[in-house]
């Protein structure tokens, strides 16, 4: 198992994750990190991992900013997640729960959930200016989008697509993209409430 505190670092320009967390046990805490221009994940969370990530700078790198597989279920809270490939990915059964984060500015998508069990929560964050969809949701995959904006996205501000996918969205404000507020395509589901 690793643990251990990260506090007020930069940590950038790697050839592979700037932070990599695996396995069961595993749970760091990172604190007030600038994670940036590294050539695939900012953070990649795999196995069962967990860890508490608190006011990071996730920025600029080449995958995703976070990706979470695995059942891995980290804590995230504050900071930001922009000029990613994606912003927060969460596939093959990732969990986890982002609270209170900037996603902003990544070239897919500001959030994308896909796969049967891929469930994480975002609560009260907030994703906008996504060069194309702000959240995607697609093929099984699911979660909760909790009292979040999602804001001024270039394409969709949500994009819910292919069988099974089916994300629960609820006090949430969408608004002033370029196209659609919420598409549901290919036999997407989900349930909006209170939005």
């Amino acid at each position: 198992s690793g643990r251990g505190v990260l506090e007020g670092n930069t940590i950038h320009g790697h050839a592979g994750n700037g932070v990599t967390v695996e396995g069961e046990g595993s749970a760091p805490v990172l604190r007030r990190n600038t994670i940036r221009n590294c050539r695939r994940n900012g953070v990649d969370a795999s196995g069962g991992a967990a860890g508490t990530f608190d006011g990071n700078d996730v920025c600029d790198n080449s995958a995703a900013g976070f990706s979470v597989r695995g059942a891995a279920c980290p804590q995230v809270s504050g900071g930001s997640v922009a000029g990613n490939e994606v912003g927060v990915a969460v596939a093959e059964g990732g969990l986890g729960t982002f609270t209170g984060c900037t996603i902003t500015s990544n070239a897919v998508a500001g959030a994308r959930v896909t796969g049967p069990g891929s469930a994480p929560r975002f609560l009260r964050s907030k994703v906008h200016a996504n060069p194309v969809d702000g959240v995607q949701v697609c093929d099984g995959g699911g979660g909760t989008f909790d009292h979040c904006q999602v804001f001024s996205n270039k394409v969709a501000g949500i994009r819910i697509s292919g069988e099974g996918s089916d994300p629960v969205i609820v006090g949430c404000t969408i608004r002033d993209g370029n196209w659609v507020g919420v598409a549901v395509q290919e036999g997407g589901g989900g349930r909006l409430e209170g939005n």
